[in-house]
């Protein structure tokens, strides 16, 4: 009786010993084709790694190509980081620079895309696709900050009509030049903050716009990726897309 527990726990000790083994081996396959094809199974575009995996596949005759367009499109990021925003005009013509910035780098980016396009050198354009999304992103970005921005000038804006009203209200009782400075001085500044929100509601405009156009363009590279770069192409778009929809669901 003992002589068959022992077999029977030396069977049962070898079944989890060969299934440590699958497993551990299972793993590490993963890992190395996780390695070796990082541009497919990287699932957050918005991931540094991405990039940094992507561009260091691309050959030497690419790479300083790739790098002065991501260049130009950094330097949209250290534009909008770098600012000092105030709720004033100022921000505006921020946003102006921004946005030429941006158009900017678009050119660039489809200049360098159509220059290379008969080689069809799969990394080349996933890097031309990514500084693309890198774009769209910047662009979303700054129309949240010019939604917000217009938010608070409509805030500002009602709190002065407020002391313009009251001020209105007490003049009629109280004719004082003291009033009536004050009641101008709000008068002025109201107006001067309609004025900026009334750009900013133009820029705020135009950049969605160029949002829509950015992810326009994007996605068209996406696709023509994914129909002639081969297999890789195709399995790459797949993901693409697949993470998409998972950012769509979980949003």
């Amino acid at each position: 009786m003992n002589q068959f527990i022992i077999k029977v726990a030396i069977f049962i000790a070898v079944i989890l010993i060969i299934l440590v083994i699958s497993y551990v081996s299972s793993v590490r396959a993963e890992k190395k084709w996780r390695e070796a094809n990082r541009d497919i199974y990287i699932p957050n575009l918005r991931d540094r790694e991405y990039r940094s995996s992507i561009y260091n596949q691309v050959t030497s005759e690419y790479r300083p190509i790739v790098r002065q367009i991501y260049d130009n499109v950094d330097q949209i990021s250290g534009m909008m980081n770098t600012y000092n925003r105030k709720l004033d005009e100022q921000t505006i013509r921020i946003a102006d620079e921004i946005l030429n910035k941006a158009r900017d780098s678009e050119r660039k980016i489809g200049q360098r895309w159509e220059t290379n396009r008969a080689k069809l050198d799969f990394y080349y354009y996933i890097n031309l696709h990514y500084a693309s999304f890198m774009l769209a992103d910047q662009l979303y970005q700054e129309l949240k900050n010019l939604r917000e921005y217009e938010h608070q000038l409509t805030i500002m804006i009602n709190k002065e009509q407020k002391k313009i009203d009251s001020l209105a209200h007490q003049i009629k009782s109280n004719n004082s030049p003291e009033l009536k400075r004050k009641h101008q001085e709000c008068c002025r500044k109201c107006d001067a903050l309609r004025k900026t929100r009334k750009s900013c509601i133009e820029q705020k405009n135009l950049y969605a716009a160029r949002v829509h156009e950015q992810n326009r363009i994007t996605a068209k590279r996406r696709d023509y990726i994914g129909t002639h770069c081969g297999k890789r192409g195709k399995l790459w778009r797949k993901r693409i897309l697949a993470n998409h929809k998972r950012r769509r669901r979980t949003k």
